[in-house]
């Protein structure tokens, strides 16, 4: 153990953070209690009142212990132990709202709701969304539930900026995706701590609140938004209020898929870089007026936390404001500033605050990014570190590679768990974003001043702002340019979780481990880590069941089939956009975390003939798309199931080259349609209903899907 401990003194270093043990422990228990703790299955039986005062004194009573503790060992155990309670009450909390919503809108979902607007509203897709705390309700029931909860509001007109509103609308709980992949709306309704939606009918009625700090936030973002757009509106305007505002549903198409493309996306998303940024213009704009440095550096922190509840509590801008709080407080006692105990408090104090957030992707890369600039940074700046004779070509050399190193150590630490979450990974990125970050400051510093001016005559702000669109333009352009590099982007699906853990534990070995044997180690550690990948690829057994999905979403189904050749058949019905959307939410994803199987066959109504075509840009291969013509409503036959549809002969077998392919026999009314492909053999009966379920007949390769008016025989030749 004393030779581990000498050889690895980071790791030592790190266990004596108080704040960075109890961070990683927290994480563990809410992992834990995700994994193991069920809350569907005790939701219901929980008297509600008895089951929030025991977690919450379980939970306050660990914290506590977990603070005191002196001894590292416990604070680990108590910290673990409160992140188990915290993510296991947040879940029963959740759990047990929904089952009391729905047992009380059984016959009625349509709600009068009174409340006070937070926020800001957005604009998505020709709907305007905002939210409000509920104050009460027309049924009183519902009225107890809700009251001093966050709904998220859907109206089709602009909603008030401030004030209290009465709204009329359908309430709904938020969706729970059955799948452990793809969007799940629930747990992101957690993470905002939000408790349902309200599509809005009708804004009865509006009462201006002109004093509350809502409406003085509102006033400022009004102005900061006509001072930003004093040079004209336009798509680099929506650059500079997803930057500075945090507004980002105005950012168009092209810029979005720049910025990803670039591997600078993140400069999007108010950061720790913002918010530096920031700190830094307040405080110099106060050194103007002869102020101490203490009180500036005060005031400033006090700014910054004032802008943080100006825009929302995102972790990005919580943790830095966090980090620069403590910088702040260690300067006044003259402390040593411990920076990575800093960003362990930051996500200790916000996964407190919501435990589920550990889950989403922007915390894990916000937190991500942040250790390994902190972490391997130094180590990879040590080993690029340049030896020159000419002082100015060292310190040249020395100031790029340390922006490098500054670059590719965020770069290592986020790569993982943006392949995980969205498949593809920039970089372009690691070179572009030292030009980018210098140009994005330059450009945050034009606005800082013409924001100043705008506040006292708008006209001031225009010449500078003009000059920053001017640069955001060429920014913009440089990032274009990674569509002509080859390999700016490297796609892959989701690689195992043992895969990530051992890269990040490898990684974090080259942080700790001791100078002297630093070189050694980053010479070694690639090729252990590509020996674990053949080993785990040759040794660990592959998953060869097969599995069977269904989404629904209204009145539209998908029922994908994942065979243990690793390839899909789907087949859906439904209405084009639904499918298409249900494509992009769960099958892609599915396929994302499935390593991307061959898709063999697409079978859709006629209706959604439109929506499988364009589902086909989802998949690696072509595959064979049977359209079945569906039945008018007028003729439809009786039946007490949910969602059906009846398909009418002929069937249309579409052939990857667009080709229709033979049928053995054409079908009439009430046979039987036969279908001969590469791969297998398809039965299909006239009349076809959802849901479905998949059953293999023992002894032989042939499984049959169940409906509840006939069978689809699904031959597979394995």
């Amino acid at each position: 153990m004393n030779r581990m401990k000498a050889l690895f003194p980071g790791a030592l270093y790190w266990s004596r953070l108080p704040c960075v043990v109890a961070a990683c422990a927290l994480c563990c228990g809410i992992v834990a209690s995700s994994t193991l703790f069920a809350p569907e299955q005790t939701a219901g039986s929980l008297n509600s009142t008895l089951y929030h005062y025991v977690f919450s004194l379980a939970t306050i009573t660990a914290l506590i212990c977990g603070i005191l503790s002196k001894s590292t060992a416990f604070r680990s155990l108590f910290f673990f132990v409160a992140g188990f309670l915290l993510h296991s009450h947040a879940e029963l909390r959740y759990e047990h709202f929904r089952h009391q919503m729905e047992q009380t809108m059984q016959y009625s979902s349509y709600l009068q709701i009174s409340g006070t607007i937070t926020g800001r509203s957005t604009e998505r897709l020709g709907s305007h969304l905002f939210e409000i705390r509920v104050e009460n309700s027309s049924k009183t029931p519902v009225s107890a539930l809700l009251r001093g909860k966050k709904i998220r509001c859907i109206h089709s007109s602009p909603p008030p900026s401030t004030g209290r509103v009465q709204l009329t609308g359908v309430f709904s709980l938020a969706q729970k995706n059955a799948l452990p992949f793809g969007f799940n709306e629930s747990a992101y309704f957690q993470s905002q701590r939000l408790w349902g939606t309200l599509e809005v009918d009708k804004i009865v009625k509006h009462e201006r609140s002109p004093r509350s700090l809502n409406a003085l936030f509102s006033l400022l973002r009004t102005r900061s938004s006509t001072i930003l757009e004093s040079a004209g509106k336009n798509e680099i305007t929506a650059i500079f209020k997803a930057a500075f505002l945090g507004q980002r549903d105005e950012l168009s198409k092209r810029v979005q898929t720049a910025f990803r493309r670039a591997g600078i996306f993140h400069l999007l998303s108010i950061s720790g870089f913002h918010a530096g940024l920031l700190f830094l213009a307040f405080s110099t704009l106060l050194a103007l007026t002869g102020m101490s440095s203490t009180n500036r550096t005060f005031t400033s922190l006090g700014f910054l936390w004032v802008y943080l509840f100006f825009i929302g509590l995102i972790p990005s801008l919580f943790r830095a404001t966090v980090m620069f709080s403590c910088f702040g407080i260690t300067v006044l006692f003259q402390k040593k500033n411990h920076v990575l105990q800093s960003m362990g408090l930051a996500a200790l104090l916000w996964l407190i605050l919501s435990p589920t957030a550990l889950f989403s992707p922007g915390f894990q890369l916000s937190f991500c990014a942040t250790a390994g600039i902190l972490l391997l940074n130094p180590a990879i700046n040590k080993l690029l570190s340049p030896n020159f004779y000419n002082r100015y070509l060292q310190f040249l050399s020395k100031f790029l590679l340390s922006a490098l190193s500054v670059s590719l150590s965020a770069f290592l630490f986020t790569a993982p768990i943006l392949i995980y979450h969205f498949g593809v990974v920039s970089l372009f990125g690691i070179l572009f974003n030292m030009p980018a970050i210098i140009l994005m400051s330059g450009t945050m510093w034009l606005l800082f001043a013409g924001l100043i001016c705008g506040m006292l005559y708008i006209p001031l702000s225009y010449p500078t702002v003009l000059l920053a669109q001017f640069i955001m333009r060429f920014l913009v352009y440089l990032a274009d340019l990674s569509r002509y590099m080859p390999l700016s982007e490297l796609s892959h699906y989701a690689p195992p979780l043992h895969h990530i853990l051992i890269f990040y534990l490898l990684c974090l070995g080259l942080c700790a481990i001791k100078t002297a044997f630093r070189t050694r180690y980053g010479a070694i550690a690639p090729g252990v880590f590509l020996l674990f990948l053949l080993v785990t690829h040759l040794f660990v057994p592959q998953d060869t069941r097969t599995e069977l999905i269904r989404t629904t979403s209204n009145s539209s189904t998908i029922t994908g089939i994942l065979w243990p050749d690793n390839t899909v058949w789907l087949l859906g019905y439904g209405e084009p956009h639904e499918l298409n959307r249900m494509v992009r939410s769960t099958i892609e994803p599915w396929f994302h975390h499935r390593g991307n199987p061959n898709t063999t066959l697409l079978l859709f109504t006629d209706h959604g003939e439109r929506a499988a075509h364009q589902a086909l840009h989802s998949f690696k291969t072509d595959p064979y798309i049977i359209v079945a013509p569906e039945i008018p409503s007028d003729q439809r036959s009786v039946n007490s199931g949910y969602n059906y549809r009846e398909f009418l002969g002929p069937l249309k077998l579409i052939t990857p080259s667009g080709h229709s392919a033979h049928l053995i026999n054409e079908p009439e009314s009430g046979t039987v349609a036969e279908i001969n492909f590469y791969g297998g053999r398809l039965l299909i009966p006239i009349t076809f209903y959802g849901p479905l379920e998949l059953h293999k007949r023992e002894g032989c390769g042939i499984y049959t899907v169940l409906t509840e008016s006939g069978i689809i025989d699904l031959h597979r030749f394995l």
